[in-house]
C-alpha cells in the first residue's frame, strides 16, 4: 500500500472514530495519519484533530470520575 492511501485510509479511521465518541483510539489513528501525510496541510490538520480528541477524551473521564 502507497503511503497516500495509507494516510487517506488512516484518516478515515480516525474520522469514524471520532464521530463515534472514541476519541482516545482516534488521537491514536490521527497521530499515526500525521506521519503518513505528504504536506502540511494534512500534517496540521490531524495535529489539531489529535490534539482535540485527547482534549474530549480528558473531559469525559473527568466527568465520568465525579459522577
Amino acid at each position: 500500500m502507497d503511503k497516500k492511501n495509507s494516510y487517506q485510509s488512516t484518516a478515515s479511521m480516525a474520522a469514524k472514530l471520532e464521530q463515534g465518541g472514541n476519541f482516545e483510539q482516534a488521537a491514536y489513528f490521527w497521530r499515526i495519519a500525521l506521519h503518513l501525510a505528504k504536506n502540511g496541510t494534512n500534517e496540521d490538520w490531524c495535529w489539531v484533530r489529535a490534539t482535540l480528541c485527547e482534549r474530549r477524551e480528558q473531559v469525559l473521564r473527568s466527568l465520568t470520575a465525579t459522577c
